[in-house]
């Protein structure tokens, strides 16, 4: 959808125009960011971000399970 934007004129006031608004930009932005990447033959999801993402997923299952070297980790210090 957002590649249709390109087609009008003055987007602002396309149909689409929504995808313009302050709420929206990041999430299109991150459709886009991936669909360039995939089209690339890239992955979609930048390695850091996937191991930050296993981090935080290991870090819950030691909390759950009661591992107590959970307890250093800190994850949100690092990543908002």
């Amino acid at each position: 959808d957002a590649f249709s934007l390109l087609a009008y004129p003055d987007p602002r006031i396309s149909p689409l125009a929504q995808l313009l608004e302050p709420s929206q930009r990041e999430s299109v932005s991150s459709v886009l960011n991936s669909a360039i990447l995939e089209a690339h033959d890239m992955p979609r999801h930048p390695a850091l971000e996937v191991l930050v993402g296993y981090l935080h997923e290991c870090d819950k299952l030691m909390h759950k399970n009661n591992i107590p070297d959970c307890a250093f980790i800190e994850l949100n210090k690092y990543v908002r």
